[in-house]
């Protein structure tokens, strides 16, 4: 692992160096400094990769970190979540007390952060639909959806705990809450279902044709139920399992220090990848690699398995991830818990 540490260590310094020139007052970039570069060596080996340790992507309007471009699109208090569709990049923020929080939105190459919603609650959670967002307790127990351009939230559905993280598909928005249920409600509102409910502790769910799925981190358990209700079914054991995603019929485990995987029709965990000084975080999967974070540092691994490769490092604990065909986003912390920082990575 002495490789990627080296190049961890070297795209922190750039960033840190690099930070200040990349943002203007807030850290907030106009259109023109938002733009990204995506390099045309995106193709190009991880050997050739290691060796491209400095600042050389031209065209670069960031930090040049890792062969990468790394871009602020926004700064704002306390982030929570990121979802990313073809022409915007959407976040969630709580503001410093019990000040509420907020859905912003910015354009996929930066601009100026607008604020498309606002509630009494601290958002834990959201999706990109084809034409609205859909969050997670913008207010104390809400699942709401609100237009990709900003305007009035709809809610879907209330009065119920504190949400702990929503999935989406093309009928339904699901979700799981601090009263360890598992509950549905049709993406355009209508009567809640309860689906299942998690025995010790709930995940954030993920969704794919037929299920879904949530791990149960006291258990040590994942496990899923059928969209339309039914019986609930153990998938895989796992031990303190923190974070799902799943792709083309595969769950991906953030598991302590582990990265696993499982299918989704059942079957022993297996390790993907292995974390280095701190726990895998958020998990994101796109057809080629997974991608996940450790503390500050983002890195990928191919779907079939192998050397995991250093992406980008942050000034603070990366708390979310997204991706799209060219790029990588999180929201991190920032060092502190009165900031944080939007970024994306091009290429992810």
């Amino acid at each position: 692992m002495v490789s990627y540490g080296r190049r961890i260590a070297a795209g922190a310094a750039c960033l840190l160096a690099c930070s200040s020139a990349a943002t203007h007052g807030l850290g907030i970039p106009d259109a023109a400094d938002g733009a990204s570069a995506t390099r045309s060596d995106a193709g190009a080996s991880e050997d050739a990769g290691d060796e491209d340790l400095g600042c050389p992507a031209a065209g670069c309007s960031g930090v040049c970190a890792l062969g990468r471009c790394l871009v602020t699109l926004a700064q704002l208090s306390s982030p929570t979540a990121i979802a990313v569709s073809s022409t915007g990049v959407y976040f969630t923020g709580c503001a410093e007390g019990d000040g509420g929080g907020s859905v912003l939105g910015v354009g996929i190459d930066g601009g100026s952060p607008a604020t498309l919603a606002s509630g009494s609650g601290c958002p834990a959670s959201l999706a990109v639909g084809a034409s609205s967002l859909f969050v997670a307790g913008l207010d104390a127990g809400v699942i709401a959806s609100l237009p990709l351009s900003g305007g009035s939230a709809t809610t879907l559905a209330s009065g119920g705990a504190a949400p702990i993280g929503l999935a989406i598909d093309a009928a339904s928005v699901y979700w799981t809450s601090s009263d360890l249920a598992v509950r549905k409600v049709p993406i355009g509102g209508g009567p809640t279902t309860v689906l299942a409910s998690c025995q010790k502790s709930c995940t954030a769910p993920v969704v794919d044709e037929t299920n879904v799925y949530w791990a149960d981190p006291s258990a040590g358990v994942v496990e899923s139920v059928p969209l339309g209700g039914g019986a609930k079914a153990t998938v895989t054991s796992a031990a303190d399992v923190t974070a799902l995603a799943i792709h083309a019929g595969v769950l991906y485990l953030a598991s302590g220090y582990l990265l696993m995987q499982a299918p989704v029709t059942g079957g022993p965990a297996a390790t993907l990848s292995t974390a280095a000084g701190a726990p895998v975080g958020a998990v994101v999967a796109d057809d080629a690699n997974v991608y996940f974070t450790s503390y500050a540092d983002a890195w990928r691994v191919p779907l079939s398995g192998g050397a995991p490769l250093a992406l980008a490092s942050s000034r603070g604990e990366l708390l979310a991830l997204a991706v799209d065909a060219t790029s990588l986003y999180w929201v991190d912390d920032a060092g502190g818990s009165d900031g944080g920082e939007v970024i994306k990575v091009t290429p992810k």
